[in-house]
């Protein structure tokens, strides 16, 4: 249970757009054991049709269903070859990622427990809408978070999920006093909700024309 080493990329990117990127690794199929980032989001690709979703990584808060340290989230990743393709996601133009490998770490994640949609909404006068768009099949939401404030001062959002035909999940989310470096607040909450293939979603009582990120976890 060690890091034998790191790589690190900075990139340039448009404000508020999910980017994806590759970075190059020193040697073929090591483990990625831990990961620090700047950016509000940062995903991996699973397979052709999920992805590792990873929200404020490096902030140092517990969340579910990934555990956090307080220097970055302690997941695993298998990288095939030299290099590994990532999106990362951020308020400001210049996101830097530093991934870290060797053994697993204590409390390690497998990155594919953290299979997640996100959708990215501007609000206008504190309100919103969006839809998350699971895989195919049988599935259950098992968490969600939202990051906000990064563009405007909200407090507390009404999230509300059209989780199934007929069925809607209500959920405040309050912002949280640890931030990102770029001013990020996040929550998450722990769910079990059947889910159809497509959710639709509304945001309501935020401020001005905040970005929100709202991501859901699944299985």
């Amino acid at each position: 249970m060690a890091i034998i080493g790191s790589v690190v990329d900075t990139q340039t990117i448009v404000a508020n757009t999910l980017t994806p990127f590759t970075v190059q690794f020193p040697e073929s199929n090591l483990t990625i054991v831990a990961i620090f980032s700047n950016a509000t989001m940062v995903q991996i690709p699973i397979d052709a049709s999920r992805n590792a979703v990873l929200m404020n990584a490096g902030s140092g808060q517990l969340t579910y269903p990934a555990r956090v340290s307080t220097v970055a989230r302690r997941v695993t990743v298998a990288v095939n070859g030299f290099v590994l393709a990532y999106s990362a996601h951020t308020g400001s133009t210049s996101v830097v990622t530093a991934f870290y490998y060797g053994t697993a770490l204590t409390d390690s994640v497998d990155f594919k427990q953290l299979s997640g949609v996100a959708s990215i909404v501007t609000l206008s006068s504190g309100a919103g809408s969006g839809t998350l768009t699971f895989p195919a099949g049988n599935l259950t939401m098992t968490g969600f978070e939202l990051a906000f404030g990064g563009a405007a001062a909200s407090a507390a959002l009404l999230a509300s999920f059209a989780t199934s035909p007929g069925k809607v999940f209500n959920a405040y989310v309050t912002s949280r006093l640890l931030t990102t470096s770029n001013g990020s607040n996040s929550s998450v909450l722990p769910v079990n909700l059947p889910v159809s293939q497509t959710v639709s979603f509304t945001l309501a009582n935020g401020t001005g024309s905040d970005v929100v990120i709202v991501v859901a976890y699944y299985q």
